[in-house]
């Protein structure tokens, strides 16, 4: 009874969500059409070996355009906002990415696994940080795709646990990352890369 319940719920919540995006969607693809003004960004969301959907995503996030629980609840579609990983915060994008003692947790063992030395839990900040990194194009990439990767499956988290009742782990976010930048990067592997580079993503790709 109580699972019918549950997800009769999650049926209304979402039917509401698709009639409250109706015009964020379509706002969403004139703004794609005309093309944005370059803005700090754009280089890590625009970056060649992001996987194009999670590009999408991130785009998305950094415009603050996802539909986050505190956005739905400013929506009137649902009444509480409170995020789904911890249950003690209001869910808004700079919650989500990442302050949420969830995604940080993913988000520290990422910068343990690139030896990123940045204290920073802020996205918009993570990625400034990289756009001013003199680490080189190649790596800079690599960093930039796993940020994409990073935001898509927080959200992918999130949205298991609201329409599956799924819990969601840090060791296969941070895993599903891994593997996705690992497999994207041997794949389709940048036309020029150094020597040096090259042996750096040999010592990642085996961590």
């Amino acid at each position: 009874m109580l699972k019918a319940e549950l997800k009769e719920l999650n049926r209304r919540e979402f039917s509401n969500i698709q009639e409250a995006t109706n015009q964020e969607k379509e706002d969403l693809v004139v703004k794609l059409s005309k093309g944005d003004r370059k803005v700090n960004w754009s280089h890590g969301v625009w970056n060649r070996q992001n996987i194009p959907r999670q590009s999408f995503i991130l785009w998305t996030a950094v415009q603050d355009r996802l539909r986050t629980r505190s956005r739905l609840k400013h929506m009137k579609v649902i009444s509480d906002d409170c995020c789904l990983f911890c249950s003690s915060h209001s869910e808004t994008k700079n919650h989500l990415f990442f302050s949420c003692i969830f995604a940080t947790q993913c988000l520290l063992q990422i910068k343990s696994w690139l030896h990123w030395r940045i204290e920073s839990v802020d996205l918009d900040v993570i990625l400034r940080w990289i756009e001013r990194s003199n680490k080189g194009r190649f790596r800079k990439s690599f960093w930039y795709a796993v940020i994409a990767s990073a935001v898509y499956q927080i959200w992918r988290a999130r949205n298991l646990m609201l329409w599956e009742s799924k819990e969601p782990r840090v060791t296969e976010v941070t895993r599903n990352i891994k593997e996705e930048i690992k497999s994207r990067f041997t794949y389709v592997w940048p036309k020029k890369v150094s020597e040096y580079d090259a042996q750096w993503f040999i010592g990642i790709v085996q961590q």
